[in-house]
């Protein structure tokens, strides 16, 4: 039926998904002009929480007003 995983091989798979997307926004980053790099350590591009099972990607812009916003997905 279903695989048992221990809590290190669920982070481990996680990590792994976690930086084929982070190289795929890097790669939609650059194409649009935002600003973005796959960091884990850098919380102002990817934030992780619940035991490293959320994560939230931040693509960094500059508004029309010149201000720094940015895309949360």
């Amino acid at each position: 039926m279903f695989e048992v995983l221990s809590v290190k091989e669920i982070r481990r798979r996680l990590s792994e998904v976690i930086n084929r997307l982070g190289t795929l926004f890097e790669g939609v980053a650059m194409a649009e002009g935002l600003e973005f790099k796959c960091d884990k350590a850098d919380r102002r591009f990817v934030e992780l929480c619940g035991s490293n099972r959320f994560c939230t990607f931040k693509l960094w812009y500059r508004s029309v007003d010149g201000l720094s916003s940015f895309v949360k997905v």
